[in-house]
């Protein structure tokens, strides 16, 4: 993909809207850049999206590698501030958004906890948020990735996807779509402007409505090298998985979700064992 075409669409849209957009051919990971840009900011609020065409050192979650070959996906990152309060649920927050600009593209997509985006049980997108805290307030770079037109060579591990492998919605250009995921973004930002507004209740209640999970599914939740087995029961208030074990409820912050048949290789946690 020729980058001075992406780059004069993608700023064509960076005009219209009212923060910093850096644009980039390639980088090691817009994640990455976006601490560095925090780390040059001290303690000066940054409100910026970040954009590549490539990402050679991309990571999602567990700091596993994430396939990103040049115009092949929107690979983003958007830096904000938040109160401390509510950066449990930005996480809940920004999956709502892009699950809802991917619906508005003809994609039935759904969120597997905490913020995996699947197509047909298959992942096709994910956040990864990185924060540095000072007081009362997160500064929080939120990486975005969405897989555009990779093809099943380009994704190597698990099952993965693209939305040009999904059926039933026509493909659009990486520039449309990285203009709607954006777009639905801040539009979810602007309607929780007044953080201190935020409703925890409300957004939640969102949530669930593009989740995957249903109460009594039997779930694995991986957490290093334990696993915790249960039944699902719900979310907090804040996003914590309630998980249900041998008749007592856990609460789960963060974890590897698979549906339970994952064999004996690690030991299993006992019930009320601390995560």
């Amino acid at each position: 993909m020729d980058f001075g075409q992406w780059a004069g669409a993608m700023s064509r849209w960076a005009r219209t809207g009212r923060h910093d957009v850096v644009l980039l051919d390639s980088v090691h990971s817009t994640n990455r850049l976006g601490l560095e840009i925090l780390q040059r900011a001290g303690g000066d609020s940054v409100e910026a999206w970040i954009f590549a065409l490539e990402q050679h050192q991309s990571r999602g979650r567990f700091d596993r590698s994430w396939s990103s070959p040049r115009g092949c996906g929107v690979y983003a990152s958007r830096i904000l501030s938040v109160p401390l309060e509510v950066l449990d649920i930005l996480p809940m927050v920004l999956g709502v958004a892009l699950c809802e600009g991917l619906s508005g593209l003809g994609f039935d997509c759904r969120l597997k906890w905490p913020n995996d985006i699947e197509l047909d049980g298959a992942k096709v997108g994910g956040i990864l948020l990185q924060s540095r805290s000072s007081g009362d307030v997160a500064r929080v770079v939120a990486g975005l990735g969405v897989n555009h037109s990779h093809a099943l060579a380009d994704l190597p591990w698990g099952k993965a996807t693209s939305l040009a492998l999904a059926q039933g919605a026509d493909l659009p250009s990486l520039v449309q779509l990285s203009i709607v995921l954006a777009d639905a973004v801040e539009a979810e930002l602007e309607r929780q402007r007044d953080f201190s507004a935020w409703s925890a209740e409300g957004v939640m209640e969102r949530y669930r409505e593009w989740c995957r999970h249903r109460p009594g599914e039997l779930l694995e939740i991986t957490i290093g090298e334990v696993v915790h087995r249960g039944e699902f029961v719900g979310f907090s208030k804040c996003g914590h998985l309630r998980l249900r074990t041998t008749g007592k409820e856990m609460l789960l912050a963060a974890g590897e979700v698979t549906l339970g048949r994952a064999g004996d290789r690690r030991r299993w946690a006992e019930p009320g064992e601390a995560p």
